[in-house]
């Protein structure tokens, strides 16, 4: 005789929990040396507040490079952004249009981030960003 048995449910997968990033100025002047970071989008860039030619707001920089320093005006105003992206599990380093070269330097080798990949360039921790002349270094906590 046979007996009917149900199938265990599936387990749920539960998606991973969104990091945060601890982010190290090593080369440049920003606001601050260390930022902690939990947001879905996070910008770096040149200035606190970015204006148009009307004085409005165009974006709000999470890192924020000074305007003075030589370093620093390699720092586009908007030259980067760090996105969440919660189906791969990580986060995305995007190069803004503008930019003036963004790079990620791991394990001995340069990843060059296009501003024409939009997917962009996944982040690990202990990544060192280059955006111009200055660099930033993301550790997740």
């Amino acid at each position: 005789e046979y007996t009917k048995m149900e199938a265990a449910p599936a387990p749920e997968v539960a998606a991973a929990p969104r990091p945060t990033l601890e982010v190290t100025v090593l080369k440049g002047t920003a606001t601050q040396h260390v930022y902690e970071l939990d947001g879905e989008r996070i910008y770096l860039g040149r200035l606190d507040e970015v204006v148009d030619s009307d004085g409005r707001v165009r974006r709000r920089n999470d890192v924020a490079f000074r305007e003075e320093g030589e370093i620093n005006h390699t720092v586009s105003r908007e030259h980067a952004r760090i996105a969440w992206d919660a189906a791969s599990g990580g986060y995305w380093l995007r190069a803004e249009q503008n930019a003036s070269g963004t790079r990620s330097y791991r394990t001995g080798k340069t990843i060059d981030v296009s501003a024409h990949d939009r997917r962009g360039v996944r982040v690990q921790s202990g990544d060192e960003v280059h955006l111009g002349r200055a660099v930033v270094k993301i550790t997740f906590r």
